[in-house]
């Protein structure tokens, strides 16, 4: 296992520092700022998250970054600058290079992205360098890039400063979206549709419009041609002189051939080319039978994935039940297995059940397959993605032809299951259409209990899981507060012995919770009750506990500021002859 000191140099950051720190703290085993002369508040800042801040002035950056590296007791040195951060997800990638024996004489390359309105600049540099490797000051910044036989790790470095760029370059350059459709729909449900996506939140956005009329019923034609009189940058192509096929849709199902399976792929690459000869930053692909929340389109924007989809859940048949547009692998598996797993029958249908009950879950998660509601980035239709068919795979849907495509060249696909859509399921569906708009009322509430409650038992089962065999682990310090998650750390520091010396391994798992919005929706007090399960001196023990835990959001995120659940409110006392551990 290595150790790792991550090393600072800053001034007057401090618009920058705290994101940089925080992105860290948790994984690195020594945090070392060196402070060039700040006159703001970023020595403060740092003084949060270590206490191992020093104070260097000198016009040689050479010497600076060699103060640091004195200053640094581990051994290895990673060299971060103000704003520039790793994600989450990336935090995970860290401890587990941290784990591993290490191989790699001299240290590590990381990829570094600048990201920029105009190009993604992505480069390797060493910055994971083993101390003993790095030379005196005058060679330290070539040391650092050119420092051979670096192993390079899929490890992301972000840098907000450019971000922030990208941000100011958006203030003036509104996103623009086209939102396409190829439509054959009943009049009914198409003026339900086209309300929807007129009252899509379109504040800082360009949005114009793509339809390709393939309407048998002259009422619908009017309604979108009505439209595109009253909306701005409405297209509208005929889909006539395209005579292969006629849609057909009974009380049972929608009935699709190849032949219609064409005309549909020939009217998304169509507008899929109008999307890139007029130069749109996104394409939205949409269904006609669609009804979407008005936050949706920003939501899908805000994930910021190449190609993602908005779920929406329908049923393929009335006699089946309602199953999301999306899925895992192949050409519509819900369920994820080795190649050479065998699995029961009882075994699908619990990973079945798992994959749908996240899905019912407000996030976003990677998938395998989506369609009917998606969004685009103009990088994969530059690329090739479309939906042509591929001629060696025999998955019929021209939906599936794409994904297989996207992940081939490269891009992932994801699904947003924040702001649910609403299928239209032929005349049927629109009976369930003002039930699902009264829901929407309360939704925003619902995506925040859902974090909350997602980041309690997350917090209670990392925290309250322990073992005298195991290194204390402090990966769930990233769910709180600076000043709770030190607080909870000296408790957890203190309990250590006892743990070690009564041999005690423990469990916890939330039994229920009752959330109180204090302020707004960035501020909740919860009332929480869990247990915990497990052996002391090899006596098996239960317990539940009760207890408040606050929660506030910063930056967007749910942190826990105060967390007092210890109250024991039943207990099976292990030395009252409890059955020892097998």
């Amino acid at each position: 296992m290595i150790s790792l000191s991550a090393c600072i140099v800053t001034k007057n950051s401090e618009h920058l520092i705290e994101k940089t720190l925080r992105s860290v703290w948790n994984v690195v085993d020594e945090i070392v700022i060196v402070d060039r002369g700040s006159s703001d508040g970023t020595v403060n800042i740092a003084s949060k998250f270590t206490d191992r801040v020093f104070s260097f002035e000198d016009d040689d950056y050479g010497k600076i970054v060699e103060f640091a590296v004195n200053k640094a007791t581990k051994d290895y040195i990673f060299l971060l600058n103000p704003g520039e951060f790793i994600s989450v997800d990336e935090v995970d990638m860290l401890k587990d290079l941290k784990e591993k024996e290490n191989t790699c004489r001299n240290g590590y390359k990381v990829k570094y992205n600048l990201d920029d309105l105009e190009e993604n600049l992505n480069f390797n540099i060493g910055r994971i360098i083993k101390k003993d490797r790095i030379g005196n000051y005058k060679n330290l910044l070539l040391d650092w890039f050119d420092l051979e036989n670096l192993q390079l790790i899929d490890l992301d470095i972000k840098s907000q400063r450019y971000l922030n760029v990208t941000e100011s370059k958006v203030k003036n350059k509104k996103p623009s979206i086209l939102i396409g459709s190829s439509i054959h729909q009943n009049p009914k449900i198409l003026k339900e549709f086209l309300l929807s996506i007129k009252e899509l939140d379109d504040k800082n956005l360009d949005i114009g419009y793509c339809f390709i009329d393939d309407n048998s019923d002259e009422n619908s034609s009017k309604i979108l041609s009505e439209f595109s009189n009253t909306e701005k940058n409405v297209t509208i192509f005929s889909g006539s002189e395209i005579n292969l096929s006629k849609y057909h849709c009974d009380k049972i199902t929608h009935h699709w051939d190849d032949t219609l399976i064409e005309k549909v792929t020939n009217f998304k690459n169509s507008i899929i080319n109008y999307c890139v000869e007029k130069e749109y930053d996104y394409l939205f692909f949409i269904d006609s039978d669609i009804i979407l929340h008005e936050k949706t389109l920003k939501k899908l924007i805000e994930a910021d994935k190449d190609i993602i989809s908005n779920i929406f859940w329908t049923k393929l048949s009335s006699t089946m039940e309602a199953l999301p547009q999306v899925w895992l692998k192949d050409s519509c598996t819900l369920y994820n297995s080795k190649s050479d797993e065998v699995i029961s029958e009882e075994e699908i249908h619990e990973k079945i059940r798992e994959f749908l009950n996240q899905l019912k879950k407000p996030g976003v998660y990677r998938v395998g397959g989506l369609g009917a509601c998606t969004l685009i980035k103009r990088a994969p239709l530059i690329k090739g993605v479309n939906f042509s068919p591929l001629y060696n795979i025999s998955y019929f849907g021209e939906d599936r032809h794409f994904c297989i495509r996207a992940v081939a060249y490269g891009f992932e696909l994801y699904v947003d299951t924040n702001y649910p859509a609403y299928h239209i399921c032929k005349d049927a569906g629109l009976r369930g259409l003002q039930e699902y708009k009264e829901k929407n009322k309360n939704r925003d509430s619902e995506i925040e209990e859902s974090k909350i409650l997602d980041l309690i038992a997350k917090t209670v089962q990392a925290i309250g899981s322990m073992s005298y065999e195991d290194e204390q682990n402090n990966s769930w310090m990233k769910y709180f507060t600076i000043k709770e998650g030190s607080r909870q750390k000296l408790i957890l520091n203190k309990q250590r012995e006892k743990v070690i010396s009564d041999k005690i391994i423990n469990r916890c798992r939330v039994l229920q919770c009752e959330i109180s919005f204090e302020e707004g929706l960035d501020k909740v007090s919860v009332e929480v009750e869990f247990l915990s399960e497990g052996s002391k001196n090899n006596f098996n023990f239960t317990k539940r506990h009760e207890g408040r835990v606050g929660c506030i959001k910063e930056n967007n995120i749910w942190l826990i500021n105060e967390f007092n659940i210890d109250k024991v409110i039943n207990e099976n006392d292990p030395s009252m002859g409890r059955k020892e551990r097998s």
